[in-house]
């Protein structure tokens, strides 16, 4: 029963896998699969849910970057709704502007974006392509993509 609720709470997304990052936490190796998404394979962690430091500052460069692309587009009046629909929803049912937006399924002209599923490593490798080439030529080899069995999401 204790395995099963933490299997329930372990929470999804990505863990700082650095040493000194893991030192600090309760549990140690194997016993961090219990409560993070991580899986160890010879002795270290990996599995889609592990990301070193240069892969969360790649992320947060990447983040910037289209936030800022984003807030340009509109800004420049580009304001066409297009909205993402997943497997089991659609974005339109939560929100807040679908009563201004203008948008209607029924109405020709319309498009939304599908966001499927992508390989841990196709994420991961366009986030790493997206980074200015300089930091690309520093980045420590053991920070490269980790490869794992589930899958990340990247619209």
């Amino acid at each position: 029963l204790d395995t099963e609720i933490k299997k329930a709470l372990r929470p999804s997304g990505l863990v700082n896998v650095d040493p000194g990052v893991l030192r600090h936490l309760s549990k140690t190796g194997p016993e961090l699969t219990e409560i993070l998404p991580l899986s160890y394979k010879g002795g270290s962690p990996a599995g889609d849910g592990a990301a070193f430091r240069k892969q969360f500052d790649d992320l947060r460069t990447f983040v910037r970057k289209e936030a800022v692309n984003a807030g340009s587009r509109i800004l420049s009046g580009e304001t066409e709704a297009v909205p993402l629909t997943e497997e089991k929803s659609q974005a339109c049912i939560y929100c807040p502007y679908r009563a201004v937006c203008g948008y209607d399924r029924r109405s020709g002209g319309f498009r939304i974006r599908k966001n499927g599923k992508k390989d841990a490593g196709e994420v991961w490798l366009r986030i790493r392509e997206s980074a200015p080439e300089q930091e690309q030529k520093n980045a420590p080899e053991q920070e490269q993509v980790n490869e794992g069995d589930s899958h990340a999401e990247l619209d």
